[in-house]
């Protein structure tokens, strides 16, 4: 699936980096390695990129994944319709629930272990973190700037830009919210910490800042202080 202008790059490189061949080789497998490892086209309108060594898409990963193919995308019409068909896709799963941080390509029904919030066969994991919700904003504002193409700009494109701000401001007082996330076999794995929730899943008491509350971290982990700064 190496698209004309990705096939331009790597020609470049075989240039400007040809007395560096290590290198030269490290560049070229990183650069073709989102759209031969882990980006599938689902059908015309949505592509579905996997975050790598799990079979999920992450809003957040798959965002920065298709990052440095954004400077292509004026002169590639293949590539602009894969990256399309991804914000398409974000779109959706912002749609089906903003508290999720990835989801799956097919309903799953049986789960390794199983987590104690709102969960959805779509879902892979409901993490709430502030930034998933970002990432995808700030993508298709990018492809935008770069493509000049309109049509990302759907209904529910907007559906989902109004759910991402009324969530926000839901959680800038978070004792009105019914989000809850506790991770029962953390205790197992001793990582109660990073993977759950205190207070039943509320997480720990916070004071209104005007600020929004975020469950956890970019990385995944749960927050100690629920405000990022």
């Amino acid at each position: 699936m190496i698209t004309s202008q990705i096939k331009e790059v790597l020609k470049q490189a075989d240039y400007v980096l040809k007395d560096n061949p290590v290198l030269l080789k490290m560049f070229k497998q990183c650069f073709v390695s989102t759209i031969e490892t882990t980006l599938k086209k689902v059908n015309d309108n949505e592509t579905f990129v996997i975050t790598g060594d799990i079979p999920a898409m992450w809003l957040r990963d798959s965002s920065a994944q298709v990052n440095h193919y954004l400077p292509l995308v004026s002169k590639d019409q293949e590539l602009s319709d894969l990256i399309a068909g991804l914000i398409n896709k974000q779109v959706q799963c912002i749609l089906l629930d903003p508290y999720a941080n990835a989801f799956n390509l097919n309903p799953v029904y049986e789960r390794e272990y199983y987590d104690c919030t709102d969960m959805n066969p779509m879902i892979w994991e409901r993490k709430y973190e502030v930034d998933s919700l970002c990432y995808p904003v700030r993508l298709a504002y990018q492809f935008y700037k770069q493509s000049q193409r309109y049509d990302i700009f759907t209904p529910d494109f907007l559906k989902a830009m109004h759910k991402i701000a009324d969530t926000f401001v839901l959680e800038q007082d978070h004792s009105l919210s019914t989000y809850r996330f506790e991770r029962p076999i953390a205790r197992t794995w001793k990582r109660e910490e990073t993977e759950t929730l205190k207070r039943k899943g509320k997480g720990l008491p916070v004071n209104e800042t005007g600020m929004t509350w975020s469950a956890f971290r970019p990385s995944d982990d749960a927050c100690r202080f629920n405000y990022l700064t």
